[in-house]
């Protein structure tokens, strides 16, 4: 582990001066004002170091000891980097940056510099374990935490104009249907599924198995729904099979209820029809309400939504790839319920004498674990968290956007917008100085805003687009810090195809428009299942029979 000197307490105070006082000194003693001796005095800077910074014309304050390896500078370099990795979706992981720390102080030929008190791991070609710690000292922008999985669907999906659709059309549907103060009448519906089985967890010892149920839990789906007010509708249980036991349902919460389905434990479109007739319908209260779900199949069937509209039920569709932000019980019921069913199943199995998890005590742990989680607080907190009520667009915090932003940046990239920076620069440093772009032979100082901040001369009579484009061919070519950072680890780009064309932006499915769509694709499917059925029928009847084979004469002597 490095050495990391620590001043005493006793010790002198050291460069308790600013960068701004530096530069007033400097002015007054360049102005002749004051003299050094004076100016040091005056604004608390030691009199060699205004003389030394003087004379090597450096205003900046830097740390007091030793440089980093990298340098200040390409040190920042290497951090705004990692920023541009994190941005565009592909944060690296430690051996990643010291990979690319050891890769890029070999492209900047500083391997004296580095390679000394355990800098680097020649064997592995990444920087050594030390420097990574000290690195993440000095920049405490960067740290280490543990990344959650995001789909390219969800990362592409997440993007503003989605969101702000959906924002639009959730105020527009309560106000033209008077729910500005009904939060009652602001529904939300999820799934979710648990399996029956309880989990691992820590514990205090070393080297241990825990037992569980069984390897694989049988998988049980929950249909939850809840209101802005926190009132949350009892559960519905979805199991595989076809009799419903009506033990299984002992210990879930009054008005709970279980649905078989032969196929999976999943749910379909007839199990949500039955769902929203005999279980939402009858709890939801007088008067019309917004029912908002997810764009699921079995959301969007024709019987569904009609028995929705006569029942003044509102379905809000949310765009897809859009519920980790907008949907509210995924913000705050999914995650306590889950944790609080581990904690049921580990206590079953620990005072448990079969110790298993069958069917008859699914009822029994979901029930208690639904009461825990079941909170007025985590129902208020979700609809809070996503904007949803309050209605507040501007909750969704920018980097759910990050990644779609930077996608959409990088794809709208012209290739002239160097050209047209450094045309504006230009025209702007010809303002300031008064200097005519008529007259040749004159030559004006560009700062051109890229990574380095370099700065490039262009004579001003004969400046044009042509000349402008090869000055940037000769500013690319011109090798840079930053440029060996891309050439080490380049930034990864997300495609920008474009999603599926039946991609779910936000929707009322309810609306006349969206069941007029939808009939008319059920009956376009119908006719074209029609159609294959005769093309089937008609290749049969033509098919011709094979002759049937003669029969055979008897041998005649």
């Amino acid at each position: 582990m490095p050495r990391k000197y620590v001043r005493k307490l006793s010790a002198a105070p050291r460069a308790q001066w600013t960068e701004k006082d530096l530069g007033n000194a400097i002015t007054h003693v360049t102005n002749k004002s004051m003299g050094v001796n004076e100016a040091s005095r005056v604004f608390n800077i030691p009199s060699r170091t205004l003389r030394r910074r003087i004379s090597s014309g450096n205003h900046k304050k830097i740390s007091c000891g030793k440089l980093p390896a990298l340098g200040i500078d390409n040190e920042k370099r290497l951090v705004k980097h990692i920023q541009k990795l994190q941005h565009a979706g592909f944060a690296p992981n430690r051996l990643t940056v010291r990979r690319l720390a050891y890769q890029f102080v070999q492209k900047l030929g500083l391997e004296k510099s580095f390679e000394s008190n355990s800098n680097a791991n020649k064997e592995k070609s990444a920087a050594g374990y030390d420097w990574l710690r000290s690195f993440l000292e000095r920049n405490p922008c960067l740290s280490v935490r543990k990344s959650e999985g995001l789909s390219l669907a969800r990362a592409k999906g997440m993007s503003r104009d989605e969101v702000d659709a959906f924002f639009q059309l959730l105020k527009n549907t309560i106000i033209d249907n008077d729910l500005q103060n009904s939060p009652g009448s602001i529904f939300n519906m999820d799934e979710t599924g648990i399996q029956m089985n309880n989990k691992p967890i820590s514990v205090i010892v070393k080297d241990v198995h825990v037992v569980t149920a069984s390897e694989k839990g049988e998988n049980v789906s929950i249909i939850a729904c809840n209101n802005a007010e926190g009132m949350f509708l009892p559960p519905v249980l979805i199991l595989k099979g076809v009799r419903k036991n009506p033990d299984h349902l002992r210990g879930l919460p009054p008005g709970s209820d279980i649905y078989m389905n032969s196929r999976s434990s999943y749910v379909n479109s007839d199990l949500f029809l039955m769902w929203l007739k005999n279980h939402f319908a009858p709890r939801k209260g007088a008067g019309k309400c917004i029912l908002i779900l997810d764009g699921h199949v079995s959301h969007c069937s024709i019987e569904m939504l009609e028995f929705a509209e006569l029942d003044n039920i509102i379905i809000l569709c949310l765009p897809s790839h859009t519920t980790q932000a907008l949907q509210p019980l995924d913000k705050s019921f999914f995650k306590p319920l889950k944790d609080y069913f581990k904690q049921e199943a580990d206590t079953h199995m620990f005072l448990a004498q079969s110790k298993t998890i069958t069917r008859m005590h699914i009822g029994e742990l979901i029930g208690n674990a639904w009461q825990k989680a079941a909170t007025v607080g985590n129902g208020c907190a979700g609809f809070r968290a996503t904007g949803i009520y309050p209605l507040d667009p501007q909750i969704i915090p920018d980097h759910f956007f990050q990644i779609s932003d930077t996608a959409e940046a990088n794809a709208a990239r012209q290739p002239s917008e160097m050209e047209v920076n450094l045309l504006a620069n230009v025209q702007q440093e010809d303002d300031e100085s008064n200097v005519p772009m008529d007259q040749p032979g004159i030559t004006q100082k560009i700062f051109f805003e890229n990574d380095e901040n370099d700065i490039f001369e262009v004579e001003a009579g004969t400046l044009d687009l042509n000349q402008l484009s090869e000055t940037n061919k000769q500013i690319e070519k011109q090798p840079t810090p930053s440029k060996y950072l891309d050439e080490v680890v380049p930034i990864p780009a997300i495609p920008t195809k474009k999603f599926y064309k039946r991609k779910q932006s936000a929707a009322v499915l309810t609306s006349a428009e969206n069941m007029q769509t939808l009939k008319q694709r059920k009956q376009d499917k119908l006719e074209k299942e029609g159609k294959k059925q005769d093309k089937l029928n008609k290749a049969k009847k033509d098919k011709k029979k094979p002759p049937k084979p003669e029969p055979k004469k008897a041998f005649q002597v």
